[in-house]
């Protein structure tokens, strides 16, 4: 499929690159409704890309908070031991 800032999985198929070549050429209709679902019919049963999301998270402490350690479920404050002399 031509365009690459459209086509990041750089996927290529006979049938898709001809739908999408045509697309533009044709005038508004029943055949340009074909080629617009065609397109997505053959990439979604090849799949060239799948997109995935991975939460990043960042937890900052100071010397004077001994014993922490972070967790997926998450961090209750309230049990925390903070050391006031180092502080």
């Amino acid at each position: 499929m031509p365009g690459q800032r459209l086509n990041r999985a750089r996927f290529r198929n006979p049938d898709c690159d001809a739908a999408y070549e045509q697309f533009p050429r044709t005038p508004d209709g029943p055949e340009r409704v074909v080629l617009a679902r065609r397109m997505p019919e053959v990439v979604n049963a090849y799949v060239p890309i799948v997109m995935q999301v991975y939460p990043v998270g960042n937890a900052f402490t100071q010397p004077w908070l001994p014993g922490y350690y972070s967790s997926q479920f998450g961090f209750i404050w309230k049990y925390m031991d903070i050391d006031l002399v180092r502080k």
